[in-house]
């Protein structure tokens, strides 16, 4: 199956967890169907849970997939983990004055920042 974003003149979609408890099943499933699987770590509380989420979407084999955070204590933490896998950084609107920095932190990872 080609990637949406493989054909530029069609709209391409992303498949975004719900907020709160991270689970991976639907970025995974995303992903898996060809499309940008997001996991959305916006408001996550403990860290670790985060990473644990991010070990498994890593694991997965999925061709593209992200996250969406609003902090840079936890990009730091994403950036850090080296997960396999990972292309896009999406930072939540939340992240205020940080965003700027946040963007070109992704940037400098060789990440899509959105």
């Amino acid at each position: 199956m080609a990637r949406s974003s493989d054909r530029p003149d069609e709209f391409d979609f992303i498949v975004v967890s719900p907020g709160g408890v991270p689970d991976a099943t639907l970025p995974i499933a995303g992903s898996r169907a060809g499309v940008l699987g997001v996991l959305n770590l916006e408001f996550v509380g403990e860290p670790d849970t985060a990473l644990q989420e991010l070990e498994r979407l890593a694991r997965s084999n999925c061709a593209r997939w992200g996250v969406l955070l609003q902090t840079e204590e936890l990009l730091t933490s994403v950036l850090g983990g080296r997960f396999r896998g990972l292309d896009s950084i999406l930072i939540s609107s939340e992240a205020g004055d940080m965003l700027g920095e946040m963007v070109e932190h992704a940037h400098t990872a060789g990440l899509t920042a959105y």
